[in-house]
């Protein structure tokens, strides 16, 4: 990944939580895509994570891909839409999980009428590989405001 694609999420990230802006700013009006440019993105040795939120009116669209090495059988995906508490605590809203029997996974899923908040996905992934093995990582998205 070139250094762009790396710097841009992060900046996005700190765009999205430092400035008192309108909830446009982190918000799509269709469902998004997986996009390794605009999504946060975790690796950990030969597996990588992506987490990305994005909302429109009261509905939040929650993208998740993760990524194993070239041994990985089986992929968990597991998605938690996390809002912000009056004291700047996360806690559980919703979840979802999927499993993918390949190298590669995506979990996309809607959450309807929310109230308003600041909102994060967190994607938690668990790789697996033939020999019994398995490693685990995740991401959080960026904070939208609905």
């Amino acid at each position: 990944m070139n250094l762009k694609a790396r710097i841009f999420p992060v900046f996005a990230a700190i765009l999205c939580t430092t400035m008192a802006a309108p909830a446009e700013v982190c918000s799509a009006a269709v469902k998004p895509t997986v996009d390794l440019n605009r999504a946060v993105v975790k690796a950990v040795a030969s597996s990588y994570c992506q987490s990305y939120l994005s909302t429109s009116g009261s509905t939040a669209y929650c993208s998740s891909y993760a990524r194993g090495a070239n041994n990985t059988t089986r992929i968990v995906i597991s998605q938690t839409l996390q809002k912000q508490s009056a004291n700047g605590n996360w806690y559980y809203y919703t979840s979802w999980s999927g499993t993918s029997y390949s190298i590669q996974g995506w979990l996309d899923n809607t959450r309807y009428s929310l109230p308003h908040g600041t909102y994060r996905l967190k994607t938690y992934c668990t790789f697996y590989t033939a020999n019994g093995g398995y490693e685990t990582n995740s991401a959080y998205s960026n904070y939208c405001y609905i």
